[in-house]
């Protein structure tokens, strides 16, 4: 039997190419990235660092059953920390030994497989909004391939809450996004966003303030009024859940209401003090870390002198308190800087502070790396900002839920001093935004320089 092939003005049509299929290429991507992740995973070895608060906890977890120790090894139960990721790393290193290389290389992989993740729903979430593939792989290669955050990927978010974060908020915002194109979204919907939302709050409470803000502004333009009850009970009732327990916990634990961390005091006292005014704002952190931090040994004495870091941090931050009622101008001016640091950081972020024991002075080439890292994260944060505020003041519903979203989330850190940790919660939110908006621009430029047609 002889098979028949096409032919259009004369030329047979050819099979589509693998590439030419819509998933092929994104994946390509992300698995590019992943090697990428492995390479500098195995060029740096699984543990690079000393001991930080998170990683600490997560020990204590393993060891002890209790979510404690997170400014030093016999401290006790803690609620610096959020449970969720240090308790899964804890049980990690439970059933494989506590930093051995098998737990080690596992948590790794499943805080690099996880951003991989996020960063493939976000594709897809923009998709949803109407961003040009073209643009949406532009992104997904930047956040893939260049080596921005490889560090927080492969090392920092095994305990940490970053990647599983941005995670569920990229998710969230692709299932709003479907939402919003429903006739009338049902209760079994409602009640699953609701539990998402929730879920997104208690690992990272900055993104569930975006995600609120989004589902706010989907309640005022996609939802009858009759459904708002519903969905404010079950918004309210999935929150409850997970946080209630936490908060009882902290009561028993420390005699104290705690709902969600008990560091913002020490937080505030941080960012907010006499010489944070000051410009040479490194030396100035790093000093005032060393200060009062409880992670180092004479502040955690300190702290244990007090009865603890509940009243340990409430004295800190009823001090910055007062300094900042004592100084609004400059309190202002200070809140200002972190939000500009956040989009446009200096290159000192990309040090640690205070550096861990084994940490050498970068080399002239991890030096000119880290230059690199700065330039392509200005560019990324500081037109993803732009997009965002053109989508809220120009755009279409469907973009001001993201731009809502990567708003809310930043305007938070304001209070604290940002870091690069802080700042990936951005990330995601923040790349395609910035690929949307050159999308847009490339779209107006076309049609305002294309030649008129001649009439024949």
């Amino acid at each position: 039997m002889t098979r028949h092939v096409p032919v259009l003005a004369g030329q047979p049509l050819r099979a589509p190419s693998l590439l030419a299929r819509p998933a092929v290429l994104p994946l390509l991507i992300v698995a590019a990235g992943l090697l990428l992740r492995l390479l500098y995973l195995a060029h740096f070895g699984l543990y690079p660092f000393s001991l930080y608060e998170a990683d600490r906890a997560a020990a204590s977890v393993a060891t002890s059953g209790v979510l404690g120790d997170a400014y030093q090894v016999g401290q006790g139960a803690t609620a610096h920390l959020l449970p969720t990721t240090p308790l899964i790393a804890g049980l990690v290193y439970r059933l494989l030994g506590v930093h051995s290389p098998a737990a080690e290389l596992l948590l790794a992989l499943q805080s690099m497989l996880l951003v991989s993740a996020g960063f493939l729903l976000a594709y897809l979430a923009f998709a949803r909004i109407g961003t040009p593939r073209g643009a949406r792989l532009g992104a997904l290669a930047f956040l893939c391939l260049l080596p921005t955050n490889f560090e927080l990927e492969t090392y920092w978010f095994k305990a940490w809450e970053g990647g599983l974060a941005v995670t569920l908020g990229a998710l969230y915002l692709g299932l709003l996004l479907r939402l919003d194109r429903a006739a009338a979204p049902g209760a079994r919907a409602i009640a699953g966003m609701a539990a998402l939302a929730a879920l997104a709050f208690f690992v990272s409470p900055q993104i569930g303030c975006g995600l609120y803000a989004a589902t706010l502004l989907f309640m005022a333009t996609r939802l009858p009024w009759r459904r708002w009850p519903l969905a404010i009970g079950a918004a309210v009732l999935a929150l409850a859940l997970l946080i209630l327990p936490w908060t009882i916990r902290n009561e028993r634990q420390f005699g104290a209401f705690i709902p969600l961390r008990s560091n913002f005091g020490l937080e505030l006292a941080i960012a907010y003090h006499p010489l944070a005014v000051r410009p040479d704002q490194r030396d100035v952190f790093a000093n005032r870390v060393n200060q009062i931090h409880p992670a180092l040994p004479d502040n955690f004495r300190r702290m244990r002198a007090m009865g603890g870091e509940i009243p340990y941090n409430q004295a800190l931050g009823d001090g910055a308190k007062a300094w900042i009622g004592a100084h609004p101008g400059a309190a202002l001016r200070i809140a200002g800087r972190h939000l500009v640091e956040f989009l446009f950081p200096p290159l000192w972020y990309w040090q640690p502070i205070p550096p861990p024991p084994d940490w050498h002075p970068d080399s002239p080439a991890k030096l000119l790396l880290k230059r690199a890292e700065q330039s392509t994260s200005w560019l990324a944060y500081g037109l993803g900002f732009l997009g965002a505020c053109w989508a809220l003041a120009l755009g279409d519903r469907r973009r001001r839920y993201a731009a809502l979203m990567l708003v809310v989330t930043i305007l938070p850190y304001a209070m604290v001093q940002p870091t690069l940790r802080y700042r990936y919660t951005a990330l995601l939110l923040a790349t395609f935004l910035a690929a949307d908006l050159l999308a847009q621009a490339t779209t107006a430029a076309r049609a305002q320089w294309r030649p008129s047609r001649r009439p024949a």
